[in-house]
């Protein structure tokens, strides 16, 4: 059976240890900095996302090495967990996992497809993805990119004290 707290029941609870001084200008930065510091100890479930572009899937496009993606939650991105490339005009798909690197350089006169493509990371300075090649799409062919990134601890902004 599932329950709900607040950040007020952890600050109560908080008060004998701290012999009842009072802490409500803090409130609000203390449970901030211990969301902060829980939500980046282990990519949670529930600070996970699937990568999308700002309107819809992440399409490869012939001769493209960057890739800008657009984040659900509305908090912004913090790190690549997965990622893979899917062929989507046959069936089944053919899927395709690809390791995650902190860096890749600009290489547009190499293509890849599916198969040689064998890397991606995260650009920070695009906000966006950069394959280790650029894509080679044959026309009558549909690749996508897929996969989950962990995205950044929500602000706590303020606190209901009950």
């Amino acid at each position: 059976m599932s329950s709900t707290y607040l950040w007020n029941d952890a600050l109560v609870q908080v008060k004998p240890f701290v012999k009842n001084i009072p802490t409500t200008v803090m409130d609000v930065q203390v449970a901030d900095q211990t969301n902060a510091a829980i939500w980046r100890a282990y990519p949670w479930r529930w600070a996970q996302a699937t990568l999308t572009s700002a309107s819809s899937a992440l399409a490869l496009v012939q001769g493209q090495q960057d890739y800008g993606i657009g984040t659900l939650t509305g908090a912004g991105y913090y790190q690549l967990l997965r990622v893979r490339i899917s062929r989507t005009d046959v069936t089944p798909w053919i899927v395709r996992e690809k390791d995650i690197t902190n860096w890749l350089s600009p290489n547009l006169e190499t293509q890849g497809s599916v198969d040689s493509i064998k890397a991606l990371c995260y650009e920070p300075i695009s906000s966006g993805l950069r394959l280790d090649c650029a894509a080679s799409v044959p026309s009558g062919t549909t690749y996508q990119i897929d996969g989950e990134y962990w995205f950044k601890p929500i602000k706590i902004l303020s606190i209901i004290h009950i």
